[in-house]
């Protein structure tokens, strides 16, 4: 996300998907999972370029948007969320976790 070539892929991409979602009546929901660096107990507390670039992009175009990095952030299995040695792939537990975000959320 240093290059602004693909910030700018990235939000035409979000301008036609936000096309479509008129066309949905608002229905599309953006989830934001992050990886295993940046729920560490540092990171938690702060975002990275990344995640401001795509979190405002996504609320300027107003979609609807779960983040699991709060949520991730205050388990107590943290460790426990992704698979070992995979720091970007969620293990049984973590897609639990997002799982039992997402019913919360849709009821």
């Amino acid at each position: 996300f240093k290059n602004k070539k693909n910030i700018l892929n990235f939000e035409n991409n979000l301008d036609q998907i936000m096309v479509k979602n008129k066309e949905l009546n608002e229905k599309i929901t953006f989830l934001l999972i992050p990886y295993n660096y940046q729920v560490q107990k540092e990171n938690c507390k702060k975002k990275d370029l990344a995640e401001e670039i795509i979190e405002r992009n996504i609320r300027i175009r107003k979609f609807n948007l779960i983040s699991f990095k709060k949520a991730f952030c205050n388990q107590k299995n943290s460790k426990n969320i992704f698979l070992k040695y995979d720091p970007s792939h969620l293990s049984p537990y973590g897609h639990q976790v997002v799982a039992d975000i997402i019913k919360r959320e849709i009821n």
